[in-house]
């Protein structure tokens, strides 16, 4: 029961406006793009990039409420990882709840679970384990931001979104 790696980081542009221009520069060094055409229709938050088993999230300033963080790979079980925290007396901030990780190009379902560390600052520890992924399965963030951008009077429009 160890963390192994790290999964994925989070970040936000400080300026939004710069997201067409940071995406062409790192496709420019090779990097694979996710999310794009989503992020400009206002359906998702971000767009990310991916290398290996690994993953960069980047929202525009505004954030929507996620802070910039690492995720990191923790291997032996969500119910461990829950133990362990109680047991060092560090509270959960949220989950365990289904993410999409670094995994597969950026695209594999895992179970995270946050906590923050004594500067504030969110640290994401996910599982990739099956069992964890049967026993914690339901709605990520993204497909939660989707299904909001549908229903509500259609998508964010990129140049609007600071303002929202």
């Amino acid at each position: 029961m160890a963390i192994t790696g790290i999964d994925h980081v989070s970040s936000s542009l400080r300026v939004t406006a710069h997201m067409d221009a940071t995406m062409s520069f790192y496709r420019a060094l090779g990097f694979a793009v996710l999310h794009e055409d989503e992020y400009r229709s206002g359906t998702l938050d971000k767009c990310a990039i991916t290398v290996g088993e690994h993953k960069f999230n980047m929202r525009g300033a505004e954030g929507h409420g996620v802070r910039p963080h690492v995720g990191w790979v923790w291997e032996g079980g969500i119910d461990a990882l829950v133990e362990q925290l109680g047991e060092s007396g560090v509270p959960i901030h949220r989950g365990p709840l289904p993410v999409t990780g670094g995994r597969d190009g950026g695209t594999r379902r895992c179970i995270a679970v946050v906590v923050t560390d004594p500067d504030g600052a969110p640290v994401t520890l996910v599982s990739y384990e099956p069992e964890d992924l049967a026993r914690y399965d339901g709605v990520t963030h993204e497909e939660a931001y989707r299904e909001r951008a549908r229903s509500s009077t259609g998508p964010v429009a990129v140049n609007e979104r600071e303002h929202a």
